[in-house]
């Protein structure tokens, strides 16, 4: 480009000054008078940080490899900012503060960005048209994240929660059915507890037969026969109760099982929810509510307006080159005309 191009876009430009100082001006008038008619808005903030890693990703086992703090840190944030941006939360948010507004519009008044000057903190930023419903917004819209974001991160622990708690009502069923069958052998066959029963029929036994063997030493004929008939009967009681024993010990060790099943999965249910509580907790994320805004966002913008203004003048170049060539091309033709008049001796030469 040489000196005499750049001369004629600056006539051209200085041909239609007034096209683009007329555009330029409309748009900074219009952005002002916008800017001044409409109603004011308030802009509340809340600060979070992730100060930790969260329960259960801290790697136990030097030899695999880990991410580092930091990088555990930033994706902590990372998925939290997610969160927070969801269609999800902002509906919940808006049916928690009984509000209506759509969670698409909502969303656009949110921004979250970087504290500045080196801050650890980062900034959830909500606009509305008055103070109140601004901090009422932001403080909502972080603790409905908060409670989503934990229970995403437990959810599989509460799934196998809700899987043990199945379990576990099935369980407690056959132990119930066990412990009933039991107690009606026991009720039916008048027995507590069949291995002691026979033990201390057994014992009997024993003693009699010394008592016996003691009326025999002694020559006491009768007493022993007596003996001989006690300890029949007792023997046919001690036959009586060991035919029971097998049924006995299948209903022992089917409560045992039941018991023990039970049991085991009351442990893990425990465990389950202690897991579940420890994720759902997201005690790791540091968080300073807002406050009302005590006054509105400044009416003027100078990002908005040196954006109007650029734009503007860049438009209105391009318009007035636009222009200048439907002249030009408009010129061209009638100077050719012009040049083909009858005043041209040879413009109407007679044909011979």
């Amino acid at each position: 480009m040489n000196i005499q191009e750049l001369i004629s876009y600056w006539k051209v430009m200085r041909k239609w000054l007034w096209l683009i100082g007329l555009l330029v001006g409309v748009t900074v008038g219009s952005i002002l008078v916008i800017s001044y008619t409409a109603e004011p808005v308030y802009k509340a903030t809340v600060l979070f940080q992730v100060t930790s890693p969260p329960p259960g990703e801290v790697t136990l086992y030097k030899e695999f490899k880990s991410p580092t703090l930091g990088q555990q840190l930033g994706q902590t944030e990372a998925d939290f900012i997610q969160i927070v941006q969801s269609l999800d939360v902002a509906w919940q948010t808006i049916k928690a503060l009984g509000i209506e507004m759509e969670a698409e519009s909502f969303l656009k008044t949110v921004t979250i960005k970087q504290s500045e000057g080196g801050s650890p903190y980062t900034k959830l930023s909500v606009t509305a048209d008055n103070p109140q419903l601004a901090a009422s917004l932001a403080n909502t819209l972080m603790e409905t994240a908060l409670k989503y974001f934990g229970s995403l991160r437990a959810k599989s622990f509460t799934r196998t929660r809700e899987f043990i708690n199945q379990q576990l009502e099935e369980a407690r069923s056959e132990l119930n059915k066990a412990q009933n069958d039991l107690i009606q052998f026991q009720i039916k066959n008048k027995v507590s507890s069949l291995d002691a029963l026979i033990g201390s029929q057994q014992s009997l036994i024993r003693q009699l037969n010394f008592e016996r063997d003691q009326a025999l030493a002694k020559g006491d004929m009768e007493l022993a026969s007596n003996y001989d008939q006690i300890i029949a009967k007792r023997q046919r009681e001690l036959q009586e109760l060991l035919g029971l024993s097998s049924e006995y010990d299948d209903l022992r060790a089917a409560v045992d099982r039941a018991s023990t099943t039970y049991y085991y999965l009351l442990d893990r249910e425990t465990e389950a929810k202690l897991k579940e509580n420890e994720l759902s907790n997201v005690d790791f994320i540091q968080v300073l509510p807002a406050r009302e805004p005590s006054r509105p966002l400044p009416r003027l913008n100078p990002k908005i307006i040196l954006l109007g203004v650029i734009v503007s003048l860049a438009l209105g170049i391009m318009t007035a080159f636009f222009l200048e060539y439907l002249q030009t091309a408009k010129i061209a033709p009638e100077e050719h005309e012009t040049s083909q008049s009858p005043s041209d001796p040879g413009a109407h030469r007679p044909d011979h």
